[in-house]
């Protein structure tokens, strides 16, 4: 998750593979103070660019990308689970202040 212009909040993800990686980008946004961001991937084609990358890949590339256990309360199992079940209902909450507490 990332902030952008006026306050607006936004995600990016990416699957990490041995020799690739798929990175997402997704077109939802919400605006500050709202700190959660209910992600339907999936659901009416909810992607604004994807992107597939080949070959090894410089790890350190991702450092400062957080792993989606921390933002949600989905484990891998669940993510898996809810991105490859029905399209419509592939959805999950992403908490912009676990990743950026509130002073």
């Amino acid at each position: 998750m990332y902030e952008g212009p006026e306050g607006r909040i936004s995600y990016d993800m990416a699957w990490m593979y041995d020799e690739m990686y798929i990175q997402y980008i997704g077109n939802q946004v919400i605006y500050k103070p709202e700190h959660i961001l209910r992600a339907c991937p999936l659901e009416d084609q909810n992607i604004q660019q994807v992107l597939i990358n080949y070959g090894s890949y410089d790890k350190y590339q991702f450092t400062d990308w957080i792993d989606l256990t921390q933002l949600t309360s989905l484990t891998p199992t669940d993510f898996f689970d809810v991105i490859t079940g029905n399209v419509n209902q592939a959805c999950f909450d992403l908490d912009y202040y676990k990743l950026f507490p509130q002073q």
